[in-house]
C-alpha cells in the first residue's frame, strides 16, 4: 500500500459513480431480502451492508491499481522495517501513506463494528486479515507497490481505532437515552401532609 493516494485523483469520479450504483443495488437487494420488515432498524442494517460493499470497492480501487512504473517489488516481511525506512523519505510522503491507510482501514473497522456489533478486537482482526489479502494481491498482481508486514499491522491498528470509536459513540448514545428515559419515568415529588384533617377533627369534637 505504499504511495496509497498517488495517481488516484482520476479515479474519484469513476469510483463514486460505480459506488453509488453498486451501493444502491446492494441496499435494494438487502431491503427486498428482508421482505415485509420495514422498520428503521431494517433500513439502517441495509444501509450498513451497502456501505461495507462500497468500502471494499474503494479499497480495491485504491490499493490494487497498478502504478505507472509498475514492476516487480521485493516484499518486506520484517515488522517495522518499512516504517523505519519511511523516515528517510519526505515527511509529506510518510504522513500521506500512514494517514491514508489509517483513514481507509479505520473506516472499514468502524463500518464492521457498527453493522455487526463488533468490538475493537474483532474489527482489528478483520481489517488485519483484509490488509493481508491486499498485500498478497499487490505482490501477485505486480502492481508496483511493495508488500510489507507493516501495512498489515497498520491496517489492524486502524481497524481497532475505528471499532473503538464506534463503541465509545454507542455507549455515549446509550447513556443519553437512559438519562432521557429516567427523566420521563421519574416519580412525582412527595408533598407534606396538610393540617386540614386535624382541623376537621377539632370541629367535630
Amino acid at each position: 500500500m505504499t504511495q496509497l493516494w498517488r495517481n488516484f485523483s482520476d479515479l474519484v469520479a469513476v469510483v463514486t459513480a460505480v459506488g453509488v450504483v453498486v451501493g444502491g443495488g446492494v441496499f435494494l437487494g438487502c431491503w427486498a431480502y428482508r421482505g415485509t420488515e420495514r422498520s428503521s432498524s431494517a433500513v439502517w442494517r441495509s444501509v450498513g451492508e451497502a456501505l461495507v460493499v462500497v468500502w471494499v470497492l474503494v479499497l480495491a480501487a485504491v490499493t490494487l491499481r497498478p502504478l505507472a512504473h509498475a514492476g516487480a517489488a521485493d516484499a518486506r516481511l520484517v515488522p517495522f522495517a518499512d516504517l523505519g525506512s519511511s523516515g528517510d523519505a519526505s515527511w509529506q510522503a510518510a504522513a500521506g501513506h500512514v494517514g491514508g491507510s489509517v483513514l481507509l482501514f479505520g473506516a472499514g473497522g468502524a463500518l464492521l463494528a457498527a453493522r455487526l456489533g463488533w468490538g475493537p478486537g474483532r474489527a482489528a482482526l478483520a481489517t488485519g486479515a483484509t490488509g493481508l489479502v491486499v498485500e498478497v494481491l499487490q505482490h501477485a498482481l505486480v502492481t508496483g507497490r511493495r508488500a510489507t508486514t507493516d501495512d498489515v499491522l497498520l491496517a489492524a491498528a486502524a481497524g481497532a481505532i475505528g471499532g473503538l470509536l464506534v463503541v465509545v459513540l454507542a455507549r455515549m448514545g446509550d447513556r443519553r437515552r437512559a438519562r432521557r428515559t429516567a427523566v420521563r419515568v421519574a416519580p412525582p415529588a412527595l408533598t407534606a401532609p396538610t393540617a386540614r384533617p386535624n382541623a376537621e377533627r377539632v370541629r367535630t369534637r
